[in-house]
Order: structure tokens, then sequence, then C-alpha cells
């Protein structure tokens, strides 16, 4: 384990000390218009992340201010309600509760705009009725 350390921090240190030399060159060299448009345009590019990130960090601070905190302020779980998304009335057959069944058939009749639940400790057999 030391050795494989000692081998990553030895070409880490070389990395750096390439990376230092290139921008040496590069502070060496004489500056033209086009230098001068790329070093413009690097700015703005890090000058954009920067605020970026500034604002999404004051959106997320500013949502977890309305939210509370979420740690120790925990919002109640809403039972299921009688009622589905799309307005039909739930209705249990009063067996095994849902979490527990092993096996669970939906029926929905449209007419009456109810959606049955059965619940059942095996699947039947055949599947389906």
């Amino acid at each position: 384990m030391q050795r494989r350390r000692l081998g990553q921090g030895t070409l880490a240190a070389f990395a750096w000390i390439l990376f230092a030399y290139y921008w040496w060159l590069v502070g060496h060299r004489r500056l033209n218009p086009e230098t001068i448009t790329a070093l413009v345009i690097l700015f703005v590019l890090v000058a954009a992340v920067f605020l970026t990130t500034l604002l999404w960090i004051r959106h997320n601070k500013r949502i977890a201010r309305r939210a509370g905190n979420r740690r120790k302020d925990r919002r109640p779980v809403t039972p299921p309600g009688k009622v589905d998304t799309l307005g039909r009335t739930l209705v249990d057959s009063g067996g095994t509760p849902l979490t527990e069944a092993v096996y669970i058939e939906i029926g929905i009749d449209e007419e009456q705009g109810i959606k049955r639940y059965e619940t059942m400790d095996a699947p039947p057999p055949g599947g389906r009725r």
C-alpha cells in the first residue's frame, strides 16, 4: 500500500510541475489579439460558472428556509385517501392490509367510478380471474 501511495504522490507531483512549467511558458509569450480574446472568453465563462453556482446556492437556501429542517421537522405521512387521482372512490375488500398483502388484485368499475382492491395470501390458481 505504501509503494502505491508513493507512486501516486510522485505522479501527482510530476503532473503539477509539468502544469506549472506550461503556465510559465504561456506567461513568457507575447500577448496577441487572439490570446486576449481567448483570455476574455475564459474569464467570462469562469465568471458565469461562479455566478450560476452562487445563484443556485441562494435558490436552494431559499427552498430550505421555506421547507424547514428536513432532519428534525418530518412532514406527517398522510394516510391513503378515499379517492384516487382520477376521482374514483377507493374500496378495500377488508382483508389483509395492502402493505402486508402478498397479492393485490385491482378492479375498476368505470360506470360507478369505483376502484376496488382485493388482497389475497397468494395469487389465484391460473393467474388472473
